[in-house]
């Protein structure tokens, strides 16, 4: 990318844990087999379910024992820019490709959302995301085709930001014959190199790139070594 685009510190690279001081236990209702707990953070809400041989029975049922004993909680993806932000659950998910990822349907067409299902894919999903940003700027700036399906929105759950809802593009994955126009793709913006990574839109006939989670800004002295 250019030389004006930030510098690889500012991508994502771990995913934020809320400190166990700002956690408050709600409510909490404790079975025979299972315990299960409203915990909250702030204006967030985080509903918990422990197998009841996980901890002793006081931790299981004093908050002052338990708190400092849960997992660590993810705050949610960085950065957030977009200004639209979508509850995954108010949209209806006609088709499941796999974990994390749905065809949806959005403003009555259809979308993709992609959404981290664990914490360890926070990071992953916040670099993507921000790859994203970078995109949406450069697009504008130079009022050129887009080089990947539009960023329609943050998914939201619980009102933690764990995703994004992308544009559906109607086409193929690319082939030897689209050999030009992926190079054309990667001249502007080079990605991961996968054949299944290049979408041949159907309606413009140019080339999308797609899959941003391992990307990384251009580092002239990485590059020599």
């Amino acid at each position: 990318m250019r030389e004006s685009t930030p510098n690889l510190a500012e991508l994502p690279k771990e995913p934020k844990f809320i400190p166990k001081s700002e956690l408050e236990d709600l409510s909490q209702e404790i079975g025979q087999e299972k315990g299960y707990y409203r915990i909250r953070s702030g204006n967030r809400v985080y509903h918990l379910t422990i197998d009841c041989d996980v901890y002793d029975e006081d931790t299981m049922g004093i908050p002052f024992l338990l708190i400092p004993r849960l997992p660590a909680l993810p705050e949610g993806i960085e950065p957030v820019w977009h200004p639209q932000c979508v509850d995954v659950l108010s949209l209806r998910k006609p088709k499941r490709y796999r974990s994390g990822v749905h065809e949806v349907l959005f403003n009555s067409g259809p979308a993709f959302a992609n959404i981290a299902c664990w914490a360890h894919e926070i990071p992953r999903l916040g670099n993507e995301t921000y790859v994203y940003q970078l995109l949406a700027e450069q697009d504008t700036r130079d009022e050129i085709s887009p080089i990947a399906p539009g960023f329609l929105a943050h998914l939201t759950e619980n009102g933690c930001v764990m995703g994004f809802l992308m544009e559906e593009v109607e086409g193929r994955f690319a082939s030897i014959d689209d050999l030009a126009a992926c190079e054309r793709a990667l001249g502007r913006f080079h990605g991961d190199v996968n054949r299944y990574n290049f979408l041949v839109d159907r309606a413009s006939g140019e080339v999308r790139l797609l899959d941003f989670k391992q990307t990384r800004i251009f580092d002239p002295e990485k590059a020599a070594q």
